[in-house]
């Protein structure tokens, strides 16, 4: 059945109505033929519809919908595509599903050779140390060649002296000259080109229909010989060997056909979890490897062997050095424990303790007392000599026998509890000290964290008073007045004169040798002008001799002229930490934290100590510490 209505008229010339409907008892077909509103629908008895029109077309099933397609099928949508199911939905491909965003330009064009090309300059300034010393990019094998001289004593990097990197002063010039280029190469990539998935509750992930589980490598209980436990037998230390297992892996499932997950990200992969967790379990071998640096970190990092076949064994092996670091306790229990060096082990301690008994083969230096609940023997069989029962072995007779002289056992006293403040003294270079056991063995423990670190701590003043006039008693005398400099001991270099501004920015207490380097001088008026006030000097230069008098430390740079200590008496936390910020802009890099004072010194690198010469009296001194965090000290 048809019904056209056509409405034409002179006013309306320009524009065509009528509309054309077929009815059936099977649906309807109607063509609206208005100017500018054609339109075309199909419907059915059950409202589904399918609608041409200027704008769009739509499709509407009340129901169900079902497309079933022999060949192949093609869709290219010129703006965006929306797609919205208010149910589930499932997707399948019997072959590959690949699923592909971003410009054009990615795949046929070299337009990330092109961003990472434009960008290697910038990389490799921004990689590049912070000051001229040698280094080596860890992917590229870029050498940064050494200017600078390394510390004296072992080589390192760390006390040497070096200047900035010019490589890190250009990356702003460097950013300047390449923008254009780079803007142009981020305008070719388009817009997008990223995928992003969310789920409301959770994402499941899967590669394959059935986990493999064959045998992924073997574990062989007896497979490798090492050392159980060293004894003395006879007077000679003698290994005893024992087994391990050692672990072997085995290729039994790189040719399965089904069941891999990969993950390929060109820059960064980025994974965060809630409280949840993350776990990650595997039937093989899980590898986690890195060109740079791996770092795990927790409230508790738990690292453990399996139990599987007495297998439970944890390997750390490494091309050059292990360093292991705690702030309070590294705590070893084993029923053997085995250390072997081949040069030399060292154990830097105010004390250690041994519950059993101690084999030394070799020598022994002890920097402090022994303290032996039980006997101290030295040498092998009938030639030892024992310190309890104070025996010596005598030469044979004529006969071969030993005839041993036995002298009373030695009188109370004998033993001696260890001493830190003797420590201490041996180590400044004194008889003694005056100061406590608690003050002494903080000193000890700071300087064997100092050890750890790589640094030297005969260069950090630990049982420093200003000479007199920064408060507290001479370490060494127990006095509190001040040591005068001025004695007639020499030995300042030759170059270094006493200097004076007069009194207009640097105050000298009279006890004080004035004769630093002129850096020192320089860095002191320019720090007065910077605070605002004079600087009160309490130590300056110091001979060899003086700084014994006054407990300095063997390597103190008062000694080299480069150092002084500067009173800051009734002074704030802020002030102290403006103080610092102006010594630091002015020059100075050795910086010791004390009570009413603050050493200076024009080291080569930067250093940072509290008042027992170390990293770890810094604490007592959170005020500087944030100041000195702020400006490059890694405390």
């Amino acid at each position: 059945m048809a019904n056209d209505k056509k409405i034409e008229s002179g006013a309306e010339y320009v524009t065509e109505r009528g509309q054309a409907v077929w009815n059936t008892k099977g649906g309807t077909i109607v063509a609206d033929e208005n100017t500018g509103q054609e339109r075309f629908q199909i419907s059915h008895p059950s409202g589904a519809n399918l609608n041409f029109n200027n704008q769009t077309v739509s499709f509407f099933a009340p129901n169900n919908q079902q497309e079933l397609i022999h060949g192949d099928k093609f869709s290219t949508t010129a703006g965006k595509a929306f797609f919205t199911t208010k149910a589930s939905k499932e997707e399948r491909a019997h072959g590959d599903w690949t699923l592909i965003t971003g410009s054009q330009k990615f795949f046929s064009e070299p337009i990330a050779d092109n961003w990472i090309a434009a960008h290697q300059d910038i990389a490799a300034a921004k990689a590049a140390p912070e000051q001229t010393y040698c280094a080596i990019g860890n992917n590229t094998d870029t050498v940064y060649k050494e200017e600078g001289t390394p510390e004296e004593g072992s080589g390192a990097v760390q006390g040497g002296s070096y200047e900035p990197s010019p490589a890190q002063q250009d990356i702003p010039a460097l950013l300047e000259a390449k923008a254009s280029d780079i803007a142009e190469i981020e305008r070719d990539m388009g817009v997008g080109g990223s995928i992003k998935m969310m789920s409301a509750k959770h994402l499941y992930l899967q590669a394959g229909s059935k986990a493999i589980t064959f045998d992924s490598g073997i574990i062989v209980p007896n497979g490798k010989a090492v050392t159980r436990k060293v004894i003395l037998e006879d007077g000679k230390l003698k290994e005893i060997k024992t087994s391990v297992p050692i672990y072997e892996s085995k290729d039994t499932s790189s040719a399965v056909p089904f069941g891999d997950v990969h993950i390929s990200a060109g820059a960064k992969l980025n994974m965060n979890s809630g409280s949840g967790g993350v776990s990650i379990k595997s039937a093989g071998e899980v590898n986690v490897n890195t060109s740079g640096r791996l770092m795990l970190g927790g409230s508790e990092v738990a690292i453990g062997g399996g139990t599987s076949g007495d297998s439970g064994r944890v390997t750390i092996i490494t091309d050059k050095d292990v360093y292991i670091q705690s702030g309070d306790l590294l705590a070893m229990t084993a029923p053997n424990i085995n250390m072997f060096a081949f040069d030399q082990i060292t154990h830097v301690t105010p004390e250690a303790v041994y519950t059993g008994n101690l084999h030394v083969q070799g020598n022994l230096t002890v920097e402090g007392y022994i303290h032996a609940t039980g006997d101290i023997v030295a040498g092998v069989g009938s030639n030892n000599v024992s310190l309890l029962k104070h025996t010596h072995a005598q030469p044979a007779d004529r006969d071969g026998n030993v005839q041993e002289e036995t002298k009373k056992p030695s009188p109370a006293g004998l033993e001696k509890t260890f001493s830190a403040s003797t420590a201490v003294a041996q180590i400044i270079g004194v008889e003694s000290v005056k100061l406590s056991q608690a003050k002494s063995l903080d000193i000890m423990a700071g300087r064997a964290v100092e050890y750890s670190k790589g640094a030297d701590p005969n260069t950090f003043e630990s049982a420093e008073y200003g000479d007199g006039g920064g408060g507290g008693s001479n370490p060494v005398t127990g006095s509190a007045a001040p040591v005068d400099a001025n004695d007639g001991e020499d030995g300042a270099p030759t170059e270094q004169v006493p200097v004076t501004d007069g009194g207009k920015h640097i105050k000298w207490l009279s006890h004080v040798d004035t004769r630093v380097k002129s850096q020192v001088t320089q860095n002191l008026i320019a720090m007065s002008k910077q605070l605002g006030y004079v600087l009160q000097v309490t130590s300056g230069y110091r001979s060899p001799a003086y700084n014994k008098k006054v407990g300095g430390v063997s390597k103190s740079q008062h000694m080299q002229g480069n150092a002084v200590d500067v009173l800051q008496p009734g002074m704030n936390n802020a002030q102290r930490q403006e103080f610092i910020q102006a010594a630091i802009d002015n020059g100075f890099r050795g910086i010791g934290i004390y009570n009413s004072f603050t050493h200076l010194d024009i080291r080569g690198s930067k250093a940072a100590w509290g008042a027992n010469g170390s990293r770890t009296g810094l604490p007592k001194y959170p005020w500087a510490l944030v100041t000195l965090r702020a400006n490059g000290y890694n405390y």
